[in-house]
């Protein structure tokens, strides 16, 4: 198959991605898929350590220059188009999958890149169910990434198919402080 322009909004593209991309680690690169999770691979060569989250189609990696000059070569040879390695830095953060990953003394800080400015506390009075439903998957992806604090009360939301007043009401409280919360990292 040969890709002629970006499959961006394309309900496949995801799938598409992932599988072509999970192969070629496999294969060209000596990976093999966890046990536990199949977006994250690790090194099955002895000595070396390689670690490759794969998340739709972006790709975070650990690995010496080595491992980063293979990579470049295998793409290369495989003929798939990928952006130019970025390297973490104190003075380079990264982008992966909608956070930011930056480099602090004595760790890695991960934030959230603008994800929280897609909430809104929800109107009661207007399209309420559908805003509710909205907003809770806003919250609870911000969660995931980087607010595991609010997790408990959004998976709450989440068993709410009819949301009244009172739930509206207590998942509002929940995204005022994510809002209030925004710049928090883990």
């Amino acid at each position: 198959m040969k890709v002629i322009k970006p499959l961006y909004g394309i309900p496949e593209a995801g799938t598409h991605w992932f599988h072509t991309y999970d192969k070629h680690q496999c294969e060209k690169l000596s990976m093999t898929l966890s046990s536990y999770d199949p977006c994250f691979l690790i090194s099955s060569k002895p000595g070396a350590i390689r670690i490759v989250g794969l998340q739709t189609d972006d790709t975070l990696f650990l690995g010496d220059q080595d491992f980063a000059n293979l990579e470049v070569r295998e793409l290369k040879n495989a003929k798939l188009t990928a952006k130019d390695l970025n390297e973490l830095s104190p003075d380079q953060p990264l982008i992966f999958n909608g956070c930011k990953l930056v480099m602090v003394k004595g760790g890695i800080n991960l934030f959230q890149k603008n994800q929280a400015d897609r909430i809104k506390l929800i109107d009661p009075f207007h399209n309420a169910k559908r805003t509710y439903l909205e907003q809770r998957a806003c919250g609870a992806y911000l969660a995931t990434i980087c607010q595991p604090e609010a997790s408990y009360s959004l998976s709450i939301a989440a068993q709410c198919q009819e949301p009244g007043i009172n739930e509206i009401s207590l998942l509002n409280k929940q995204l005022k402080w994510q809002l209030q919360n925004k710049d928090r990292g883990i």
